[in-house]
């Protein structure tokens, strides 16, 4: 059934209501113009209802619903047609295309949106693979009603991500129902970014067409010099004093993002390249800073978006030039956040203080109302006279304001004026009644400010200006959401598919818990009972052997991969000749770093000399900006210490060169760009820098310290663990006391087993985050998981565990060792004043804390100054392996009177510690047995397919202590729910250790966790181990 409906009525209050069955279906309020609504009903008798109603007071509009155009048509269909929908799936657009896929778009902002850009995900991949679409990707189309809809694949075909953009319009909270076709190996692309986008500009042309508007002094100019592509757009040859511009106009019906990557190489400080909307500069970069990404949002209406390159009186540096490349402008539907954030509050019959009104007479409250009892009014003025009335409105999010107003006035001479921020946009004169006006605001603080003035002479009509009903709502943007039918139709045959096998929802969770565990003791005697473990296959000794992290895996699941980054671990006896035999990159004495590939890794696990291969992950900042809570700004002045005669070196995405902030560099490299100017493109290095050791206000912790900027993470803030590790040892070989890093990777045992040797060899002190992947047991990143270093969580300045603060414990250790604040640390990045969270921010309180300690009593070892910052630190209710000994105390460490504080003081109480033996905290069950050494365990854990149309793979591991490591790969359908065991042996020679242990699983669409079992291992001696084994081994001659 069909039908179109409209309401006009108070929003939020009145309601025009559908009801099928008496359950309501959907409600309309406010102003929302005639759009269709759909619905499918199934066989049999039904009550459809619309239902007008209203609240207990006021009325707005027309106070009114209308219902029109109701259809309801039946449907007949011979099998194996599909109706769905009004139509029928076999229904075919061209048979030149084999295979074809719905895909339904919801409309999400309750808004009417045309010719809007839609973005999604799919995974091309798995279709060239199977033969069903070209390995270009060019026979992609999508169809909608029989015809065409434009798109343009931007990146990644033959990619599980390939981004695809499609321009359609959409109603409000409408499912709009298009195909994609895919499996014609004769056609060419029709992917076309030109008549998707509002504005898209890549320069691919050659030349600068007439939307564009340059100018100044030599106008902009194609270059050679391109983020992609062949061309972008440059500055002229400019000189001395002058300037060169680029600018173009454009309408937008709705508020749309504009995007563009941009490039300057310049005289830092001096000259710049700068971009302005509406003449309003939004951002300048100078220097040198590579292509990086720009992002602007921009409300409905015309506006002038232009680029300019400006030079000062004396001195060029580099290419003095800034490039722009890949302009682009899509729309975003707005969704209202929250209440207006004005309530005039006229029915009080007062102005309150949140307005100011002035002129020659006020604005005062009048009887002339558009809805309630009262409005305002301009005051009772003369000729040549004016009054007014403002308010001031801060949003954090874009939004819009809408009034009402009415004048009764001398035409064309006496104005009610209304003003955005001191300019004027509208003004109305004569006789005109209450008529409704909108205006888009930008994020930021605005004044709104209404006028009513007159000229010299002749007063006509009330002479009077009213407004009432004013509001200012806050809006957030959300793309439309794609859904794939979970069925696939092609020419050839009809069979299920996978949603996966298409497009990669984001939030799928795998329900897992932990159902029975069973404690063996003696297993000497009861071992047989066990299932045995599996053996190692042949040929796959090498593997077990010598390959670590997850490349073990990869070579084992995909025998054709292609080039991967490694490193190479050679043994201690290995010499200088044999180590260049394997041609790469040196990282340290026994460490290099290459491109291979699969053929080339078989060989180099042969070589005797070589100790471990693991792969070349890549390591980005661990930064939350999402994270949201009360701006936290944190400075720290001590009289007696500041960090002075400290070196500290942070490795990061390097270090904004401002003297007034960072007046003490030395020994800075660039390991991305290899050179020794680590200059931040990113901005997270300057802000985890001004943490450490600002300058300027807010102060950092130790703001005398001597920084070592290092730089490995490249504008991206993303990098790879070689370049960490060459920066590591860089800044021992500096004599760095301190080391910060403020970044992680996933799985590095290299980059752990780096970190704890610079400690051992070098004395010096590492920091190292935790990482962003809680609340999760056991997901602490490398190098935060190194037992020697001291590894930082999160919290925020209520002292509440940040809940993307990585948990412990990690290889059988407990982590983190302190926490220190994360959440919205308030301070200098490359732009100005940033606000960021993170362990990232975390870190460097605690590197500065280790600086000033040092600063105290330089002959105190890494270990010693650990002791200190554990020891003294302010205990939280916390697990131990969330918060480590609790939050950082400056003044207690440096004081040295923290003896006895366990306890003292308990700041938050959000969680508990275990007392009982099972225990549930905000973040995961832990489940407590006891155990000695030689005890086998087996735990039986369940699990539940979430997905409704797939089967699926998925490899279990248990974390943390090397001999729990275990692995099963199973099938589940879908929806099925299944019991797995593990069998875990503790060995028989270990000392006494608490032991956390997790279940995990997951696969390329999800992830799931079970509950922590924490096992306390009570350790035992090694004298009578070969006899244990010989009597293991006559029972089931596997195990051990």
């Amino acid at each position: 059934m069909t039908f179109y409906w409209k309401v006009s009525s108070e929003y939020w209050w009145d309601y025009l209501r559908f009801y099928i069955d008496g359950s309501q279906k959907n409600a309309i309020s406010g102003s929302v113009n005639w759009n269709e609504k759909e619905y499918e009903l199934p066989a049999g008798q039904h009550t459809l209802k619309w239902a007008y109603t209203k609240d207990g007071s006021v009325s707005r509009g027309s106070d009114m619903g209308w219902v029109d155009s109701i259809k309801l048509i039946n449907y007949e269909s011979a099998k194996p047609s599909i109706i769905i929908r009004n139509e029928q799936e076999n229904f075919w657009w061209d048979c030149s295309w084999k295979h074809k896929n719905r895909l339904d778009i919801l409309e999400t902002s309750g808004e009417n949106i045309k010719d809007y850009q839609s973005a999604l995900k799919i995974n091309t991949q798995s279709l060239i693979s199977q033969g069903k679409m070209r390995s270009d990707c060019s026979d992609i189309r999508f169809i909608e009603n029989n015809s065409e809809i434009p798109y343009y694949l931007e990146s990644g075909c033959n990619t599980q991500d390939t981004k695809i953009w499609l321009k359609t319009s959409l109603s409000a909270n409408q499912i709009k129902t298009i195909y994609l076709y895919y499996g014609n190996l004769g056609t060419e692309s029709d992917s076309n970014p030109c008549n998707v986008f509002d504005l898209y500009e890549p320069w691919e042309s050659g030349t600068l067409d007439t939307k564009w508007q340059t100018g100044g002094n030599k106008p902009f100019v194609i270059s050679t010099t391109s983020y992609e592509g062949l061309y972008s757009s440059g500055n002229g040859d400019i000189g001395d004093s002058q300037s060169s511009y680029m600018q173009t106009t454009v309408n937008l019906a709705m508020p749309a993002k504009v995007t563009f990557y941009w490039k300057v190489y310049s005289e830092g400080y001096y000259d710049y390249l700068r971009f302005y909307v509406d003449g309003v500069q939004k951002n300048a970069i100078s220097g040198t800073v590579n292509w990086n990404k720009q992002e602007y949002e921009i409300p409905a209406g015309q506006h002038t978006l232009k680029w300019a390159y400006t030079k000062d009186g004396s001195v060029s540096r580099g290419s003095d030039m800034g490039g722009i490349d890949l302009i682009k402008i899509h729309k975003m539907p707005p969704i209202q956040i929250g209440e207006s954030k004005i309530d005039e509050n006229w029915e009080s019959g007062t102005i309150d203080e949140t307005w100011q009104t002035g002129g020659n007479k006020p604005f005062a409250i009048s009887t002339t109302a558009y809805e309630g009892y009262h409005s305002v009014g301009n005051g009772d003025i003369g000729n040549s006279q004016s009054s007014y009335i403002q308010t001031t409105v801060d949003l954090t999010n874009p939004g819009k304001a809408t009034f009402y107003w009415k004048v009764s006035s001398e035409y064309r001479w006496d104005y009610l004026r209304f003003y955005i921020d001191g300019v004027q946009k509208n003004a109305i004169s004569g006789s005109v009644d209450w008529n409704k006006q909108e205006y888009d605001l930008a994020k930021g603080t605005h004044t709104l400010k209404w006028t009513y003035t007159k000229d010299g002479s002749v007063s006509s009509g009330s002479d009077t200006g009213w407004i009432d009903a004013i509001e200012v709502i806050e809006y957030e943007f959300k793309d439309p959401v794609f859904y794939m039918n979970n069925v696939q139709i092609n020419i050839e045959t009809t069979q299920s598919q996978s949603i996966n096998d298409l497009l990669k929802p984001e939030e799928i969770t795998f329900n897992m818990s932990i159902e029975n565990i069973t404690q063996l003791n003696n297993p000497t005697e009861k071992i047989s009972k066990l299932p045995a473990l599996n053996k190692t296959k042949p040929g796959e000794l090498l593997y077990e052997k010598k390959l670590r992290g997850e490349l073990k895996e990869k070579l084992k699941v995909n025998k054709t991969l292609g080039s991967i980054r490694i490193i190479v671990k050679f043994k201690e006896n290995a010499t200088l000749t044999d180590i260049k035999k394997v041609k790469g990159k040196k990282l340290s004495t026994k460490l290099v770093s290459k491109v291979s590939t699969h053929q080339e890794i078989e060989q180099l696990l042969k070589n005797e000399n070589i100790e471990s291969i693991e792969e070349d992950v890549r390591v980005t900042t661990l930064m939350e900006d999402s994270y949201s809570t009360i701006n936290y700004t944190f400075s720290f002045v001590d009289a007696e210490f500041n960090g002075s005669g400290i070196m500290v070196a942070v490795i990061d995405t390097g270090i904004l060169h401002n003297t007034t902030i960072f007046p003490n560099l030395m020994y800075e490299y660039d390991f991305v760009e290899d050179d020794n100017y680590a200059q931040d493109e990113n901005g997270h290095g300057t802000h985890v820098s001004s943490i450490l050791a600002s300058n300027s206000e807010p102060m950092g912790i130790s703001p005398g310290v001597t920084l070592i900027p290092v730089r490995v993470l490249d504008s991206s803030g993303g990098g790879y663990v070689s370049d960490v590790i060459s920066g590591i040892n860089y800044a021992a070989e500096q004599n760095a006391s301190v080391i910060s890093m403020s970044l992680g990777a996933t799985e590095s045992p290299i980059l752990t087993e780096t970190v704890n040797d610079v400690i051992k060899n070098y004395k010096v002190t590492v920091i190292a985050a935790a990482g962003n992947y809680g609340p999760n047991s056991g997901t602490i990143t490398s190098p935060g998981d190194a037992e020697y270093a001291i590894t930082v969580g999160a919290i925020d300045n209520n002292n509440t565990i940040a809940g993307f603060s990585s948990r412990g414990p990690i290889n059988g250790i407990s982590k983190p060792d302190v926490v220190a604040p994360g959440v919205n640390i308030v301070t200098y990045s490359i732009n100005g004043m940033k606000t960021m969270s993170g362990t990232s921010m975390a870190t460097p309180f605690v590197s500065g804390l280790a600086a000033l300690l040092l600063q105290q009593n330089d002959s105190r070892t890494p270990d010693e100054i650990k002791g200190i910052i554990t020891d003294s630190a302010t205990k939280l209710n916390y697990d131990v392996n969330a918060v480590g000994s609790g939050k950082i105390n400056i003044g207690r460490a440096l004081s040295g009177k923290y003896e006895n504080n366990e306890g003292e003081i308990n700041e938050t109480n959000n969680e508990t510690k275990p007392e009982n033996e099972t225990t549930s905290n905000a973040n995961y069950r832990v489940k407590t047995i006891n155990a000695t050494s030689g005890d086998v365990l087996l735990i039986d854990y369940k699990i539940t397919n979430p997905l409704k149309e797939s089967a699926f793979n998925i490899t279990f591991k248990g974390i943390n202590e090397s001999w729990v490591n275990w692995r099963k790969e199973i099938t589940i359908d879908s929806n099925e729910t299944v019991i797995e065991r593990a069998v875990i042996t503790i060995p028989l020679c270990v000392d006494t250790k608490t032991l956390n242990m997790t279940i995990a699983t997951n696969n390329e669409i999800g992830i799931g966790y079970t509950g922590t079992v924490r096992i306390y291992v009570e350790g035992n001696e090694c004298n009578d181990i070969g006899e244990k084994k010989e009597k293991v081994k006559k029972i089931t001659g596997k195990l051990l």
